[in-house]
């Protein structure tokens, strides 16, 4: 059993194809590290990380890319390189024993695809990572098919994500760890619990309960959350 689980987002910045980088697979690199951590014994958040990251390929932040995170050239030139920041990251995770989700695996294989190109040692305390986006369905009674955006997976749990804080890493990773946090702390028995209610008991689905109700949840989810905030004033 892990003693922390670390929930990690990645912000990358497309190389361009001119480049002279060693491994042509590369095709983005990383810009922005955010991450959360989580006691595995409490589940309680106890730290998180985030930093901005030099990019090597391209010293440019594409301006889609700064539209979309707000990260700029001129903030990312007096930032440490991938090496400095990923060695500094590794460090905040510590020497306990860490289990690493992500919300898909793409950040996994982008760290994998730039450390080999970058030179760099593939950190051990990567190994043992999870897709929680394949792994978050189940949690509610779908398909095991079912794949959700980050921001669709917080709406059915009555999370907002703000758009003007969206893409940036380390709110990424918070969102994410809400989403861990559902799962770890038991608390989707009372979610499913709660909709099973009101709509019925569902076998596994390979459709969303978004799909099936529309606006419903989403409303269903706002007034549990105001119930149990009123009753907890």
């Amino acid at each position: 059993m892990p003693n922390y689980h670390i929930v990690l987002d990645l912000e990358m910045n497309p190389v361009s194809d001119s480049c002279c980088c060693t491994s042509k697979e590369l095709k983005t690199e990383t810009i922005e590290i955010g991450a959360i951590k989580i006691d595995a014994n409490t589940n309680q958040i106890v730290d998180d990380f985030s930093c901005v990251v030099r990019p090597q390929f391209n010293r440019r932040i594409e301006p889609q890319i700064r539209r979309l995170t707000g990260i700029s050239t001129k903030e990312v030139k007096t930032a440490d390189p991938f090496c400095t920041a990923l060695s500094n990251f590794v460090d905040w995770i510590g020497q306990d024993k860490a289990q690493i989700y992500s919300w898909s695996l793409s950040d996994y294989t982008q760290l994998k695809k730039e450390c080999f190109a970058k030179h760099v040692a593939f950190p051990a305390a990567f190994l043992d990572w999870v897709d929680f986006q394949a792994e978050y369905p189940k949690y509610l009674g779908y398909s095991h098919n079912r794949c959700f955006s980050l921001k669709d997976a917080a709406n059915l749990i009555g999370t907002t994500v703000v758009p003007g804080c969206a893409h940036r890493a380390l709110y990424d990773a918070q969102v994410t760890a809400k989403l861990v946090l559902f799962a770890l702390t038991g608390e989707y028995k009372h979610y499913t619990s709660r909709i099973n209610g009101v709509m019925g008991p569902y076998s596994t689905m390979t459709y969303s309960i978004g799909e099936a109700c529309g606006s419903k949840l989403a409303a269903l989810l706002a007034r549990m959350n105001e119930n149990e905030e009123s009753v907890v004033s």
